[in-house]
């Protein structure tokens, strides 16, 4: 925990939601697991947690912490979500750590969001990823990343309910095939538009033929 993180508590102990949120993402050839650091500001009796449910993937709970108080790791399920509850022991400030594995393809890595919303401008979000590959293309991840040493992070200011693992060089990237799918669509729709202009002239030609002088 770093003394920002805990000064950004302090400046929005006030305000029920997200205050702070700390991400490390281990990622490994067969999955990932993540820590996750969250301080809330809740003002009910429970925090709730959810989850995307990504075609490929599993996702095991390992630790889950409110407080200093180990709390049962159960996931609840509905199509295309998990989510879970916390009961709250006091009100104000709750600072919760979840530990889990993402088992499966890891392209992208479910993120455990709370329901309390993130404060743009106020809460601090962090997101450090660990074993990237150094000639990764960090323009093709998300949120936007940079290095920092031999890891790679992200600031954003919103907690992404996903992030996107940037590819190693020579391969293609789910954004890349579709930035030239939308560039495929975009010349075959202007080709579209000329040929339907030039035979619209083609037909009012042949309908309006002009009348030769003298005649």
């Amino acid at each position: 925990m770093t003394l920002n993180f805990l000064a950004a508590g302090i400046v929005a102990a006030q305000a029920a939601g997200l205050v702070g949120a700390q991400v490390i993402i281990d990622v490994h050839a067969d999955g990932a697991v993540v820590d996750a650091s969250y301080r809330i500001a809740a003002d009910t009796d429970s925090v709730v947690f959810w989850v995307m449910r990504l075609a490929g993937q599993q996702i095991r709970l390992t630790e889950v912490v409110a407080d200093g108080v180990v709390r049962p790791t159960a996931l609840e399920e509905r199509a295309g979500l998990s989510w879970l509850v916390l009961p709250s022991e006091r009100s104000g400030q709750v600072l919760v750590n979840i530990r889990y594995e993402v088992v499966g393809r890891v392209a992208r890595v479910p993120i455990i969001i709370p329901d309390p919303p993130t404060d743009p401008g106020v809460s601090d979000v962090r997101i450090r990823l660990r074993g990237i590959e150094p000639d990764a293309r960090l323009t093709d991840g998300f949120p936007r990343l940079s290095h920092d040493g031999e890891d790679v992070v992200a600031r954003p200011e919103n907690l992404p309910s996903f992030v996107r693992l940037p590819p190693q060089r020579g391969t293609i990237s789910a954004n890349r095939v579709a930035d030239a799918a939308v560039i495929v669509l975009l010349i075959l729709a202007s080709g579209y538009w000329l040929y339907r202009q030039r035979a619209r002239v083609r037909h009012s030609s042949q309908a309006n033929p002009e009348v030769e002088p003298g005649r």
